[in-house]
């Protein structure tokens, strides 16, 4: 059983994404919040509070108390360690999953073109650049509003073009490819003016750019299937890893 102050945090989210808790109801009375929510401890309701903190859902104003975030912070879980019998979820599931909860849909806009590989794909995916590869491009929405921008590559020889709308892991696990490994980069940096423009930020505003290669085995031989680039606004998300021993 979790311990009791992550219960109360989870109610309070619960609250938050069900649009009973916003940010329109300015500062929150923590008299209030443990008679709403039945907490007896003082203690108990502040770790719950600095959880909810920590995860981007509140913001303290000074000695006032906590306020609802006006910016919905979503955490992406973006490892988990893997189960015998568990697939790893995928991005569509991961970003859906963040949206959710904090009370807000999430969509996204995509187009998939074929084309030569650039000589930083071609690196990534192991190829010779101008090799063909498949090239999906979306925009990912939380609510109304752009959190992500995503580009993946993938062979061409492994995955044809496919519409916007395919399961491209499906269509390599169909190819006979198990997925052993991945490496993940993750660079701090300040987002150009393009990337600013999609993303609806200012120029200049901070980003997360996560680089994933994913690589898959068949017939003995490991090779990479899948090369990633996803910009994340810097104020709108939360990446978390999370790792479990197998045996424990």
């Amino acid at each position: 059983m979790p311990p009791r102050h992550r219960v109360i945090a989870q109610l309070i989210q619960r609250s938050i994404a069900r649009g009973q808790l916003s940010a329109a109801a300015g500062i929150l009375s923590l008299p209030q919040l443990a008679q709403r929510f039945r907490v007896s401890s003082t203690e108990e309701l502040q770790l719950a509070l600095a959880r909810l903190r920590s995860e981007g859902l509140i913001v303290m104003r000074g000695d006032l108390g906590p306020v609802v975030s006006d910016t919905p912070m979503l955490t992406q879980v973006m490892s988990t360690s893997p189960g015998s019998h568990r697939p790893p979820l995928t991005r569509d599931v991961i970003f859906g999953d963040g949206a959710r909860r904090v009370g807000v849909t999430a969509t996204g806009r995509s187009e998939t073109t074929v084309e030569p590989a650039s000589l930083d794909v071609a690196d990534q995916l192991e190829i010779a650049r101008g090799t063909p590869i498949v090239h999906r491009r979306t925009v990912r929405y939380a609510g109304d509003m752009p959190a992500a921008l995503e580009n993946a590559y993938y062979p061409h020889d492994i995955v044809a073009l496919v519409g916007p709308a395919a399961d491209v892991e499906t269509i390599i696990d169909a190819a006979g490819y198990r997925r052993v490994g991945q490496t993940d980069a993750l660079v701090a940096r300040l987002a150009s003016p393009d990337e600013a423009t999609v993303l609806g930020l200012d120029t200049g505003s901070p980003v997360l750019d996560h680089a994933r290669v994913l690589y898959s085995s068949k017939d003995g031989h490991v090779r990479a299937v899948e090369h990633v680039r996803t910009l994340f606004a810097g104020n709108r998300n939360r990446l978390t890893y999370e790792h479990k021993q197998l045996d424990a």
